[in-house]
């Protein structure tokens, strides 16, 4: 009998994977929920299983999201963790024919680094990402690329699958309210109610919004919920957040409009979402950034980026300094970080911010490394302070520089090399 068993136990799994393949419905098979995929192909739901190749997923979405180019897409450095960092490899992979790839940072804020050796040496290096604009978001050891940024004009992804719970109304008599319809607002979503769950499939960062029949208040007010009045009831609206590394996205950050835009029917937030981020990278004037922060945190206060969003709406102006200094005195905001070098702080003062506090001793991790080649640009003039050395060290021993010089592989990382090599 114990022989038999698994026998028994395989002909019973293809009977159930032969069912479920009958079926005309479709959901994506999450592997990373046994729990939910169990409850999928009870319900008799069709797995489909996303691709692991790495350089097969960029040309998938590349396909997918119909991008107009062209796109000087930054990547990962070439020694991350990432199987995405190597442009050279990738280009190999990728059939669209206006995407150029760049080990490149976030391209927002435009960066230019020139650096020599000292001495008469003809190693020169210079650096000017202005041509990028758009950036690949993925996941990179235990954090995702890139930890830095400022804004986005959109946010693609491929095979995201965004599960929150079905938000419910309390009307004015004391009764519940449940939704009687979903919607997204960007053709690269599709989204279905399943009881207390809402799924979505999602290509496009952009809001998720439920109908109901009458007005309410929501049942659980601190679920991160929108609710706005509609001609014929009211409507619910959420925005998710970046995907984590437990997501493994494949995505990218478009700094330019090169996506179909969303529909007219999104939530009034939405729009004052959109304006201001196009108002950071079109470096508008600041009280308009300021006033459609203000206005965004009223229509939504639970709204995801709201603390990013008040940091980089004083991006350039006098007041960014204590903007940034208060909101990372507070604690590590890793997204505005590598900002310091924008900023006039002076080092006696930055070096004693939680991220740097924080940092651990040894090797550096992708994050870490994040954290100190940001304030070794910042800082670059002060070439005999001991904690600026170790830190551009630490940065270098994590590259191919520890060996030889490579121009082309990252420029935050080669600039820490040169800058260490530079004194007279």
């Amino acid at each position: 009998m114990k022989r038999q068993l698994p026998i028994v136990l395989s002909w019973i799994a293809i009977a159930v994977l032969a069912y479920v393949q009958a079926r005309d419905v479709k959901l994506p098979f999450d592997r990373k929920l046994p729990r939910s995929n169990l409850k999928l192909l009870l319900h008799k739901k069709k797995p489909k299983l996303s691709n692991v190749y790495g350089e097969r997923l960029v040309d998938d979405g590349l396909a997918a999201w119909k991008l107009e180019g062209p796109i000087h897409l930054a990547l990962p450095p070439m020694y991350a963790s990432s199987p995405y960092a190597n442009a050279g490899f990738l280009s190999s992979f990728i059939n669209h024919g206006e995407v150029i790839l760049h080990n490149e940072p976030f391209p927002h804020p435009k960066l230019s680094i020139t650096e020599t050796i000292a001495g008469g040496s003809d190693v020169a290096y210079h650096f000017d990402n202005r041509s990028t604009n758009a950036a690949l978001y993925v996941a990179n050891g235990a954090d995702v690329w890139p930890l830095g940024y400022t804004a986005w004009y959109d946010m693609v992804t491929l095979d995201r699958i965004v599960d929150v719970p079905t938000p419910r109304l309390i009307d004015g008599s004391g009764q519940l309210v449940e939704p009687t319809a979903v919607r997204t607002v960007h053709p690269l979503n599709k989204v279905t109610i399943y009881g207390d769950t809402t799924r979505a499939e999602m290509g496009h960062l952009s809001p998720i919004i439920w109908t109901f029949p009458t007005e309410g208040k929501l049942l659980d007010p601190s679920a991160g919920y929108a609710v706005e009045s509609a001609a014929d009831g009211a409507e619910v609206s959420y925005l998710p957040p970046l995907p984590s590394r437990f997501d493994r996205p494949v995505g990218m950050l478009l700094l330019a409009p090169m996506v179909a835009p969303t529909t007219s029917d999104a939530p009034q937030w939405w729009s004052l979402d959109q304006r201001f981020r196009r108002a950071v990278l079109e470096r508008r004037p600041t009280a308009e950034r300021r006033t459609l922060v203000h206005e965004l945190a009223k229509a939504y206060p639970t709204h995801p980026f709201l603390t990013h969003y008040r940091i980089v709406a004083d991006f350039g102006d006098p007041r960014f300094d204590a903007t940034w200094l208060r909101a990372q005195s507070e604690k590590c905001e890793m997204p505005s970080w590598y900002l310091v070098a924008w900023t006039h702080l002076p080092w006696s003062t930055v070096r004693h911010l939680p991220c740097l506090k924080e940092l651990p001793a040894g090797k550096l991790d992708c994050r870490g490394e994040y954290i100190a080649e940001s304030v070794v640009l910042a800082y670059r003039a002060l070439r005999d302070d001991e904690q600026l050395q170790d830190l551009a060290s630490r940065v270098v021993d994590r590259s191919y520089l520890r060996s030889e010089f490579r121009s082309f592989n990252y420029p935050l990382s080669d600039f820490a090399y040169l800058w260490l090599k530079a004194r007279p």
